[in-house]
């Protein structure tokens, strides 16, 4: 490969660099979390390590949904059938997240910090 293929690898993979990065800043996070005995960053770096790894599956297979078949369009559902699912979405989703409210409110307090598995 010449200076050319190079250059065109380069300017082609170039924009894809910060999914590693933000893997690499969620695994930092982690280790700095653990040495500072925090239990919100070491949860948030998992969580940017996990982001990275999927976020790289789907721009790696883009535009195809089912790898090297099926595009997103194709692989989508009528358009009644997504209109029919939207409404769905519309009326369960506030009933869930006002169910969890509710037993979150319930339960609130019910534990003391000191209480786990001995």
């Amino acid at each position: 490969m010449g200076v050319r293929g190079r250059i065109v690898r380069f300017r082609t993979t170039s924009p894809l660099t910060p999914i590693p990065l933000v893997g690499l800043a969620g695994l930092a996070l982690v280790v700095l979390g653990l040495r500072q005995r925090s239990h919100g960053w070491p949860f948030l770096g998992a969580f940017l390590v996990f982001f990275s790894g999927y976020l790289g599956l789907a721009v790696g297979f883009f535009p195809n949904i089912v790898p090297y078949d099926m595009t997103f369009r194709q692989a989508a559902s009528a358009d009644n059938a997504l209109a029919f699912m939207l409404w769905g979405v519309v009326i369960l989703l506030p009933a869930i997240l006002g169910y969890t409210a509710w037993v979150y409110w319930v339960f609130r307090g019910k534990v003391s910090a000191d209480a786990g598995y001995h």
